[in-house]
């Protein structure tokens, strides 16, 4: 029994430490060595590939209308390389994380496709207490838009309050479209840039309101893992653990056993030792067997009753 409580305790160990690291493990990592050949083949059931000059083939998503790169079902996760999108489209581990998407105001939102990976291929923007991001372009180096010499259009913009950007399903706390004038008016481009020459990216906003509120909830996390942990660790290594279990067992009253019957007794005379397994009688029964088997006489002859108490009186009690 215990080696199969022990064996639940550590399970449960484990699950719990699987659930905590379960949105590390589902963001799109880095996928080593790809080809564009390999997103035409992949992406083919979830869109259209068609010839967009002068950009070759482009993927056009097969989503809802209102469709918007980097707020549309999803949600940003604070990673080592800074702000990852998290998509939760079963495809978004390629349009998200290489190449880039261009707005066309008859196909919408359409994606250029190329290898080299980021967290997420946006410029940022914060201030007046709110963070901004909007897509790269294709053709669009981090280098160009910092300096200035290449502007992305203002409603393609996308804002929420600083506090905000860690929430799920982001897109419910984006604001109107119609504010990003005012916004952009009180917000500087985040100049912070990491990755090599040829795969420059923006990690995002640093020691922000969001990122303080990330790092709360994982210390938060931890903590509470570690808690569940010593729980588990507790149902079969503490002795109070057992003896608390033991106290709360029901407890069997003997006496009231004693009381309303009368003990079974295991009797043999001395005179006849032997292998056989002692008969197993009551007190009550014990008299009516004797005098069956004729070693008792009847009721009326004393004397003979007399002699027979005394060879019972000599007998041996025995155990199972």
């Amino acid at each position: 029994m215990k080696e199969v409580i022990k064996i639940i305790a550590i399970t449960s160990v484990l699950v719990l430490a699987s659930c905590s690291n379960r949105t590390t493990s589902q963001l799109d990592e880095p996928q080593g060595q790809v080809s564009v050949d390999m997103f035409y083949s992949r992406l083919h059931p979830y869109g259209i590939w068609f010839n967009y000059p002068p950009y070759g083939r482009v993927w056009m998503p097969d989503v809802a209308y209102g469709f918007t790169p980097y707020a549309t079902s999803g949600h940003w996760v604070y990673t080592s390389w800074g702000w990852t999108w998290n998509s939760y489209y079963s495809w978004g581990w390629a349009p998200f994380h290489y190449g880039r998407w261009l707005y066309d105001s008859i196909y919408g939102w359409v994606w250029i496709p190329d290898t080299v990976w980021g967290p997420a291929w946006v410029v940022w923007s914060t201030g007046g207490g709110y963070c901004g991001w909007a897509p790269l372009g294709p053709s669009v180096s981090v280098s160009m838009v910092l300096s200035g010499r290449s502007r992305i259009p203002r409603e393609q913009w996308v804002f929420v309050k600083e506090d905000d950007l860690y929430k799920r399903r982001i897109n419910r706390y984006t604001v109107e479209r119609s504010r990003n004038g005012e916004l952009l008016n009180d917000a500087l481009l985040i100049r912070e840039t990491r990755g090599p020459r040829q795969s420059t990216y923006l990690p995002g906003p640093k020691n922000s309101a969001a990122e303080r509120s990330i790092t709360e909830s994982l210390k938060y996390s931890e903590a509470r893992k570690s808690e569940r942990s010593k729980e588990a660790r507790s149902m079969y290594k503490s002795p109070q653990s057992s003896k608390a279990f033991r106290r709360e067992m029901p407890s069997v009253n003997s006496n009231l056993r004693e009381r309303n019957q009368p003990k079974p007794r295991l009797v043999r005379p001395e005179n006849q030792w032997s292998n056989s397994r002692p008969i197993q009688v009551n007190p009550g029964m014990r008299r009516t067997q004797e005098r069956d088997s004729g070693r008792l006489p009847e009721a009326g002859a004393k004397g003979e009753v007399k002699a027979q108490k005394k060879s019972v009186a000599h007998a041996t009690l025995f155990l199972e």
